[in-house]
């Protein structure tokens, strides 16, 4: 047999790497199904000719603490 040649010390970048990517990926489709979300609701309230764009309760609860609240929270308060 002769010598490894793998590099063994370039597995941990590799990990790092990959795992980071598939956080960006959900960050990304998370972000993509927001924004289709608000061209949605705008395209429908501006389809029945309202004056002002009416937003529905979007509510979701990321953890247990009130600092893991998320979209919606801004205007009413901690999800309940």
């Amino acid at each position: 047999m002769g010598p490894c040649t793998m590099d063994v010390a370039a597995a941990g970048g590799l990990i790092l790497f990959f795992s980071l990517l598939v956080g960006l990926i959900l960050v990304a489709l998370g972000s993509l199904c927001l924004r289709g979300l608000f061209f949605l609701v705008v395209l429908s309230n501006t389809a029945v000719a309202t004056i002002e764009v009416i937003w529905p309760e979007i509510r979701c609860r990321i953890g247990s603490s009130k600092a893991g609240t998320w979209a919606g929270s801004w205007r009413s308060g901690p999800c309940r």
